[in-house]
């Protein structure tokens, strides 16, 4: 019951300087989460914002203002976030943890009509996480918001190989026959694809 919990946050949080800090941290991080479940997105990010002030070396903190923003509607203001934080944690986490930060970093290029800035990107969490499904399949997304549909094939065919769940398979095979169809315009290679996904 968000709203309900969202009133009871209302006093606690004029109070926070009274708190340890870990606690104020906590009850900024369950206020935010109550808030933007309730699409009170300005209200999220301040309370967010205040998470993070709290704690500049929180990379959970900064994570959820950038998370916060993109899903309020502005990815140009989210992929300056993420910028800031690829810039500022890249160098303190593990190669798989920096494949994670710049996928979303590639996300929020997308999202803001940066369809070749974001493949750039997400090339380079490719190199940290080079099996992973989440980059491949944004990799995937840029290449079309990109229009380069010969090399958004060869990444959906890739990733057929590496599936065993056989409708998500089935999935991949008809978007590719999509693209042979609607977009490259191969009626031969669309109908063999489709004959597969059969």
């Amino acid at each position: 019951n968000f709203k309900t919990a969202s009133e009871y946050f209302e006093s606690p949080l004029g109070h926070l300087d009274q708190m340890p800090q870990t606690q104020a941290l906590r009850l900024c991080q369950l206020a935010g989460e109550a808030y933007r479940e309730l699409k009170d997105f300005e209200r999220a990010r301040k309370t967010f914002e205040r998470a993070r002030d709290l704690d500049q070396g929180s990379l959970k903190a900064h994570e959820q203002v950038a998370s916060l923003v993109l899903a309020s509607g502005d990815p140009k203001d989210a992929e300056r976030l993420y910028f800031e934080i690829v810039r500022k944690f890249a160098d303190k986490v593990d190669a798989p943890e920096r494949g994670r930060l710049l996928m979303l970093h590639g996300r929020a290029q997308l999202a803001a009509g940066s369809a070749k800035k974001a493949i750039e990107t997400l090339k380079l969490a490719i190199d940290q996480r080079p099996h992973d499904r989440d980059v491949l399949a944004a990799l995937t997304d840029a290449y079309m918001g990109a229009r380069d549909w010969k090399e958004a094939v060869s990444l959906l065919q890739l990733r057929t190989r590496g599936v065993a769940n056989e409708g998500e398979k089935f999935d991949l095979l008809v978007q590719i026959g999509d693209v042979f169809l609607e977009k490259l315009r191969d009626r031969e290679a669309a109908s063999q694809t489709f004959v597969s996904a059969l």
